[in-house]
């Protein structure tokens, strides 16, 4: 689903080109401003902002950044010193690694893993038992008193909490609730750094104390890594989570704690495939992903994650696995448990940290060596195959001979080559394509993989050659060159920023490809749209004349464009069904292309004012007074708990609307409930009569009912008819609620309002059209903000400030065209009586007018046949 997908995007904080994007883009700049970031979150700590805590689930892409960069992405980054006695952390600036700002590393691979038995071939994988999941003591959602120590809140809902919780139950087998309070108390009051010459300018070697308070707002949460590493992680039961202890090395009641991954840390791990995160998660046990936030494993194609959930435990959710996201996170790790660590078995016992298989002594729970010399005589049931390097006879791939993989592996070939089979050497990749083993550096034999020649100006057959590197060499149409290149054509080694090539039937201005160069009508563009032909690709004219008959939804409205949806007064609504197990269905064919959305029409005039005595020619209009909207539930600003639900901060305005509509039309105060609209919208979207040669763009999408998804608009939008809205009080807004037949109290029944409702919209109104659909729906949403009224030569319009409360304004009104949206009850075809008692006629009258026309109808037929009768 390309087209929906980029739609989504733009909805989320891209330029205004869908008029639907209004209500949640407009504060996406404040949204940004204020989001934080802990410089421990992302590779690079000295692109740091003000919070400690991430925003869970927001993809950071650091390609640009990372370009001229040499980072290793081989090895896991740390910090490599310690707390001392003094709880002080001194770093030297001398061992800083300027390019991650970690002063150790080690090589991913020569860790040992924890489950020596799974393999990045599973179809499912878990660091901890997913069937046991919601008894673990992790889970617990914390009480008033926890929630009221503001860095264990921030940290169990940033899901660092879990993170070490569920990483001593993968590495230890030991069910605990993590005392994060312990861990503060033991970690560093002091982060000191020598060595740094004059010369450095950065804020981040500024020498800093650290306050070990619940409320402190500089906390980082690195820090928790170096009390990990002195102290080790203990149980509530030793310290609980509501304050943080003078003395972390004594649980509460004096006793000593029993601690656990003591000499354990967090390393930092960056751009890496999905096979290469599935590899993290055998090897070291939970990975918390930049991308997803906590992963505990996979399941088919999808990742095994964990956030908290409406009631504050913790849940599962699924993202979809990408191979082409590359990603970065940390796991918790001991430098120690390495190979090079490790003793040759000695005996068929296996001591407590295990031995080494050897060929003299291999009992069953030995471990394996990453070495393939030392794997020599032992079998494959005891230790698996080493891709590629492993000389044992039953683990030399061969070339693949179907479509599926064998645990050994294979080698890719012209008749089969399936994903993640293994690239030949240089000399066999001639008949491969390039999007199963990307072009080599050097030595390559297809003539796609020579550099191109030209620079940026030029422009050579698309895929025909390969970028260069840095931009040099590289004209348009050149194949990617690596990850982090961009405007270039897709291939194995990029699928991020790409372009693609065009095929039949596609044309640059339409689908972002480029032309072949013997493709002589892909280069004529499109034919003109007309009446008989007009495809999605087709080329609208721009004559008003040219447009008559010519679906609006394909060509949209031009200068004194006649179609009747171009209209002055003409105002469109989302149209799609949603079933009973909310699977949400578009039409094809309703889609309008332009406006980005499946929608009918109909006409203002359609529609009477709401209440009677009101006119578009006052001078003046309020659908709510200034009194009565200063008392509304919704003006009321966001709760620091409610931004951390990130749909509820994106989408403010449009849930606004509903709530000032609701007001207005019902007479009811609530301040409506994002997360409720999540919860009971759609969880799928699949489009219908989709032409074959579009399939591919329009193809089913699944919505996460999460706090972070960006498709949540679908089900606030599309939703609206079938589920309308609630209050917040009945579903707060701090989570998205597992059950949406009770209020959060699980005693009182929720109450719906406009239900009955669409989402609608309008391309160009002038100050007339937009007063007589003020009168006609209570409020419109445009650029101005949520406009209520009108005094004088002023709008009244209810502004979001920087804290998200509301207060009403006034904009000077301008005689200019107006887009936005609105929200309108759909007019349905009534029985003939409802179209009576509509029209104010009775049963009487009506009876009258039929017999009347009867007459009439007597009367011309009499006179019909007199003239036939004389004219015979």
């Amino acid at each position: 689903m390309l087209l929906i997908i980029a739609l989504v995007t733009i909805s989320f904080g891209w330029p205004f080109t869908n008029l639907f994007s209004l209500t949640f883009t407009k504060h996406k700049q404040i949204d940004k401003e204020t989001n934080h970031i802990n410089p421990s979150q992302v590779p690079f700590r000295n692109q740091t902002s003000a919070n400690q805590f991430r925003t869970s689930n927001t993809y950071r892409s650091f390609a640009k950044s990372r370009k001229m960069s040499n980072i290793d992405i081989t090895r896991l980054y740390f910090d490599d010193e310690s707390i001392d006695q003094s709880y002080t952390v001194t770093v030297d600036y001398l061992k800083v690694d300027l390019e991650t700002y970690y002063t150790g590393s080690a090589k991913i691979a020569d860790f040992i893993p924890l489950n020596k038995t799974a393999s990045t071939n599973d179809k499912s994988f878990y660091v901890i038992p997913i069937n046991n999941f919601d008894n673990l003591k992790t889970n617990y959602a914390l009480n008033e008193n926890e929630k009221a120590c503001d860095i264990v809140n921030d940290i169990h809902y940033y899901c660092y909490f879990g993170f070490y919780g569920y990483s001593v139950f993968a590495i230890t087998n030991s069910d605990i609730a993590p005392s994060i309070t312990g861990l503060v108390a033991n970690g560093p009051s002091k982060y000191e750094f020598i060595n740094v010459p004059p010369r450095e300018t950065d804020n981040y070697f500024t020498n800093r104390t650290i306050s070990k308070q619940c409320n402190t707002y500089d906390y980082y949460e690195y820090y928790l890594s170096y009390a990990l590493k002195s102290s080790g992680i203990y149980d509530t039961q030793c310290r609980s989570n509501e304050q943080i202890p003078s003395d972390g090395t004594k649980c509460s009641n004096g006793t000593n704690p029993f601690s656990l991954l003591k000499g354990y840390q967090e390393g930092l791990f960056v751009d890496q495939d999905a096979n290469a995160i599935k590899d993290l998660l055998i090897r070291f046990g939970v990975v918390y992903l930049y991308q997803f936030g906590l992963t505990i494993g996979w399941e088919n194609d999808q990742w095994i994650c964990v956030e908290e959930g409406y009631n504050g435990k913790y849940t599962i959710i699924h993202y979809q696995i990408s191979q082409y996201i590359y990603m970065d996170g940390i796991v918790i790790f001991n430098k120690d448990k390495t190979y090079n660590n490790m003793e040759q078995c000695k005996s068929n016992a296996v001591p407590a940290n295990s031995c080494l298989c050897n060929l003299q002594f291999h009992p069953a729970a030995c471990t394996c060596s990453p070495n393939p010399e030392d794997l020599t005589g032992l079998s494959i049931s005891l230790c698996k195959c080493l891709p590629l390097v492993d000389k044992r006879n039953d683990c030399i791939p061969k070339n693949c001979s179907n479509e599926q993989i064998p645990s050994q592996g294979c080698f890719c070939n012209r008749n089969f080559h399936p994903q993640n089979c293994t690239c030949p050497s240089n000399s066999n990749l001639k008949d491969i394509p390039i999007s199963i083993c990307g072009c080599q550096s050097s030595g390559d034999p297809r003539e796609q993989c020579k550099i191109c020649q030209g620079n940026i100006y030029d422009q050579v057959d698309p895929g025909s050659c390969t970028c260069g590197l840095n931009w040099e060499h590289h004209p348009t149409g050149c194949l990617c060159a690596d990850q982090d290149d961009y405007n270039c054509v897709c291939s194995a080694n990029q699928s991020y920023y790409c372009q693609t090539v065009c095929e039949q039937g596609q044309f640059p201005d339409y689908d972002d490809c480029l032309c072949r160069a013997n493709d002589n009508i892909c280069k004529d563009g499109p034919l003109p749209c007309t009446q008989q032909y007009h495809p999605r690709s087709c080329k609208c004219p721009h004559e008003a004349d040219d447009l008559i008959n010519v679906p609006k939804r394909i060509c949209g409205c031009v200068y004194e464009d006649q179609r009747e949806e171009c209209q002055e007064g003409a105002i469109y609504y989302l149209v799609g069904t949603i079933d009973d197990n909310r699977v949400l269905e578009l039409d094809y064919n309703k889609f309008d292309f332009e406006l980005g959305n499946p929608v009918d029409f109909t006409k203002i005039a359609d529609y009477e004012p709401y209440k009677e005595g009101i006119s578009a020619s006052d001078s003046s209009f309020l659908s709510i007074s200034k009194e009565d909207f200063e008392k509304l539930k919704l003006t009321k600003a966001l709760t620091q708990n409610e931004k951390k639900c990130e749909i509820v901060q994106q989408t403010r305005e449009f849930y606004s609307c509903l709530g000032i509509v609701a007001k207005i039309m019902s007479d009811v105060d609530i301040a409506p409930s994002a997360t409720y609209m999540v919860a009971a919208g759609p969880n799928k979207i699949t489009i219908s009569n989709v032409p074959q040669n579009e399939k591919e763009q329009f193809s089913d999408i699944e919505i996460s009912q999460s706090c972070y998804d960006e498709l949540v608009q679908f089900s606030l939008q599309f939703g609206l008819p079938k589920i309308g809205i609630s209050d917040s009080t009945c579903f707060p807004n701090t989570g998205i609620p597992a059950d949406v037949t009770k209020c959060a109290d699980g005693k009182t029944t929720p109450e719906f309002h406009l239900k009955d409702y669409s989402t609608g919209g309008f391309e160009q109104a002038n100050v007339k059209t937009m007063k007589e659909m003020l009168i006609r729906f209570g409020m419109v949403y445009t650029y101005y903000g949520i406009i209520i009224g009108w005094e004088d030569n002023n709008w009244v319009v209810a502004e979001q400030e920087y804290d998200t409360s509301y207060t009403l304004k006034t904009q000077r009104i301008y005689d200019i065209d107006y887009i936005g949206i609105l929200f309108l009850k759909v007019k349905e075809q009534l029985p003939l009586d409802e179209e009576i008692k509509r029209s104010g006629l009775s049963t009487g009258a009506l009876v009258g007018i039929i017999v009347a026309v009867l007459v009439v109808v007597a009367a011309i037929v009499v006179i019909i046949i007199v003239i036939l009768y004389y004219l015979v």
